[in-house]
């Protein structure tokens, strides 16, 4: 083994597992430093799970105080007891990840996050953060935004140096954030997403502000913006301008915005997921309507409502431009299609030039409506239905493809 070269060596290491790779260390004064090598671990994933074993947490220590880097590192704060658990070591390894993945159990769990999230950007290598909230972030007594909340999500929308921030679950109601005070962050960030979890006690609008914040710092570099709130109140009409300001937005995920058809100005904006909330007034939806009206540049749309005839407004909203260039079209909602809907889906289709496939999700459907959307169908343009139940006395999975076969190319 001695007549190998490092690199050989290094690429024989890389595929050991991390108690094999720290044996190594043990070995002999030339493979210790080689097992110890960037080129080791820096595509390696690092876990720290509730189904870690002891063992596991042991050689896990061990990999953060001799690894220099990892490309992702996932804990769950707090860890769960263990014996001889050395806390501090996540707070002061030199090993550095590019992708930081926390998921909170307790609300103790979010000052842990604070600080590594702070830890890892002073290591310099930090670029993507996933944050999965699953327990309250507050007291139980009242009903008010907790005071952690302020310091992990400043220390969020203070970190520099990210291309993707991810944060889902469980966002209690709570009081309004104050806007995290100005910083000297530089834009970088290409990804945001901050999706709560489809449950009705889920309230996230006390987040607009660190969101905002968010937007407006990075509004340079962000490409794919997506930002769903369950919360009744109506969204910050400051949302929709910073939206706009956005010249290489391509991906947009929101609800029904305030002044949406603002949005519309993003050049190169090209795939829209909207969700629809019934409680929202006709000026949102008028809004909303004028946005897919002056959109010419879309080509992907999905619209997700709980009444269909909300996106057949939309759809024909599209149509009525007469320059619109969606080639995608897909409704998910659990309404009954009847015959009248599926009639004026059918003629705002037959204005979209450019429609590739028109893919429907119901709860269930009539065979009029069936009929009609058969008569849109041709060799350049597919429709699928699916429904749950054909017909409301049906319980049985529906997959229709009203497509004929396109043309072989000579």
């Amino acid at each position: 083994m001695e007549h190998l070269p490092d690199d050989v060596l290094l690429k024989l290491m890389s595929f050991l597992d991390v108690a094999d790779l720290l044996q190594c260390c043990l070995v002999c004064k030339r493979l210790a430093p080689l097992a110890r090598h960037a080129d080791v671990w820096r595509h390696r994933d690092v876990s720290w799970t509730s189904r870690c074993t002891r063992l596991r947490h042991r050689a896990l220590f061990a990999a953060l105080r001799l690894a220099p880097c990892v490309h992702s590192l996932e804990i769950l704060l707090p860890p769960l007891p263990q014996p001889g658990l050395q806390l501090h070591t996540l707070f002061t390894a030199p090993c550095a990840a590019r992708r930081l993945t926390l998921t909170l159990r307790e609300e103790l769990g979010a000052w842990q996050a604070s600080l590594l999230i702070r830890h890892q950007s002073a290591l310099g290598r930090l670029k993507e953060i996933d944050l999965r909230i699953c327990c309250k972030l507050g007291s139980q007594q009242n009903d008010s935004a907790p005071p952690v909340a302020p310091v992990l999500f400043g220390t969020l929308a203070t970190t520099s140096g990210l291309d993707a921030l991810k944060i889902t679950g469980d966002l209690r109601k709570g009081d309004m954030l104050d806007a995290p005070a100005p910083s000297t962050v530089v834009a970088s960030l290409r990804r945001f997403e901050c999706l709560t979890r489809d449950q009705v006690d889920c309230d996230a609008h006390w987040l607009e502000p660190f969101t905002n914040a968010v937007l407006a710092t990075h509004a340079a570099t962000l490409t794919d913006v997506r930002v769903v709130s369950l919360g009744r109140p109506c969204p910050s009409p400051l949302m929709a301008p910073l939206l706009a300001s956005m010249p290489h937005l391509t991906m947009l995920k929101c609800q029904m915005l305030p002044g949406m058809e603002a949005v519309a100005a993003c050049a190169e904006l090209r795939s829209v997921e909207l969700r629809v909330d019934p409680d929202m007034g006709a000026a949102l939806r008028a809004s909303t309507a004028s946005f897919f009206r002056l959109a010419h540049q879309l080509r992907h749309v999905s619209i997700w409502c709980s009444e269909f005839c909300e996106a057949g407004e939309f759809v024909s909203a599209m149509a009525t431009s007469g320059r619109s260039c969606v080639e995608t079209v897909c409704v998910d909602n659990q309404d009954v299609l009847d015959r009248p809907q599926a009639e004026r889906l059918s003629a705002a289709v037959h204005w979209l030039p450019a429609l590739r496939l028109l893919k429907i999700k119901v709860g269930a459907y009539s065979e009029d409506a069936r009929r009609t959307l058969l008569t849109v169908a041709n060799n350049s343009l597919r429709v699928h239905l699916c429904a749950p139940h054909r017909t409301l006395n049906h319980r049985t999975l529906i997959k229709l493809f009203c497509c004929k076969s396109y043309p072989k190319s000579k």
